[in-house]
This record gives structure tokens, sequence and C-alpha cells, in this order.
């Protein structure tokens, strides 16, 4: 069983930088704190025993995409725009809410909620069928409340892509869909309206109607100015 007291110090810091990630406003510094947040995400995963959950963390936000966003963000110099005074009143804020936080949590009653919430809402998050294979399952999880302390890599791997495709194929499409439309988004708020040309109109035109004489008032002060002085 994890040491509740690491459990909780963990997420604590979890929260603290997700409540940073959300509050600053240098983008940069943002893309940092949300690189920390996905490395302490698996760090809770694996302290559960869900190895492959947080090598999935590690490798694709943590690895790839908050790692791409930060080097859009590097690469583009958005400026902050925080000043010292709210920036120094942000940090006293989230120092009293972070040791706040740690009084609590050394509290034996906190410890037994936590625990509580441990065997009882996290090991009934999984729904099943009546197939065989899934009750066969069931039963596994059902009489064991710390299901996740129990798993192995191969057996976290397999149930894990059996529900994936099998009870919840629907939101897996239902996800998919979404980041289609995320994807379809993005590449048109980033297209460029061009105008459309005319070849016919083009080769049509003559030169008399084409070329123009643009003369400049600036350039025809200076010569004024010079033949004055």
């Amino acid at each position: 069983m994890v040491n509740p007291i690491i459990f909780i110090l963990i997420s604590i810091l979890a929260i603290g930088l997700g409540l940073k990630v959300t509050s600053t406003q240098n983008p940069v510094y943002g893309g940092l704190y949300l690189v920390l947040l996905f490395f302490l995400g698996s760090i809770i995963a694996f302290l559960l025993g869900l190895e492959f959950i947080a090598l999935l963390f590690l490798l694709v936000y943590a690895g790839a995409i908050a790692v791409l966003v930060l080097f859009v963000v590097m690469m583009l110099d958005v400026k902050a725009i925080e000043t010292p005074r709210s920036s120094k009143k942000k940090r006293i804020v989230f120092f009293l809410v972070f040791v706040s936080l740690i009084f609590i949590s050394f509290n034996e009653e906190f410890q037994n909620l936590i625990k509580l919430f441990l065997t009882n809402c996290v090991g009934s998050l999984v729904l099943f069928s009546n197939y065989d294979y899934k009750e066969s399952i069931e039963s596994f999880y059902v009489s064991n409340k710390l299901w996740f302390i129990e798993f192995d890599s191969f057996s976290a791997l397999n149930d894990l892509s059996y529900l994936l495709y099998s009870t919840y194929a629907i939101l897996l499409i239902i996800a998919g869909i979404i980041l289609l439309i995320a994807m379809v988004g993005a590449i048109s708020l980033t297209l460029q309206n061009s105008c459309p040309e005319s070849l016919y109109r083009q080769l049509g035109r003559e030169s008399t109607n084409a070329v123009f004489s643009i003369k400049e008032k600036s350039s025809f002060q200076r010569v004024d100015l010079e033949i004055s002085s």
C-alpha cells in the first residue's frame, strides 16, 4: 500500500501546479508548469500501480504535447503582461494555500477520508457488462476494491485495452471525433483567404489602363525645401 502522506503531498503539488498553469500570465512559465503537472500525474499513476498509464503520461503528454506547446510559445516570443504587485500577491496566496494544505494532510481524519476515497470511489470507476470475459474481470474488481494495487503490467494493458475497445468504444469514437473537429478548426483558422485569380481579365488588360503614374507628395516637399534653403 502506498504511504498516504507521499500520495497527499504529490497530489497537493499537482493541484498547486494546476492553479499556476491557469493563473500565470507568462505563457512560457505556463508551459513549464504544464510539463511538471503531467510529470506529477505520471508519478501518481505509478504509485497506484498503473505503470502503463504513467508511461503514457510521460511519452504522450509531457514528452510530446506539452513540450511542443512550450517550444511554440518560445518561438512566438509572447510577452507577459504582469505587474510586480500582482505577482507578489499571487505568490503569497499560493504559499498560504500550500502551507494550509500541508497541515491538513497530516490530520488523521483527512488521511482516513483519503483512504475511504481510494477504496470506494477509485475502485468503482469501471463499469462492466454481462459477457464471460467481463464477468471474470468484474469478479476481480468487485472482490478487490483496491484493484489498482494488484495490477501487473500484462493485466493492466490487457484489461485496459479490452475495456477501451468494448465497453467504452462509443466514448473512444466520440473522443476521436472531437479531436478531428479540433484539428479541422485549427487548420481553418490558420488558412489565409486568398483572392481568386482571373486569367481572362489579366490577359485582356491593356497597358494604357494597367500602368499608372504615382507621385509622392513627400518627395516633392523635400525638393521644395532644398530649393528654398
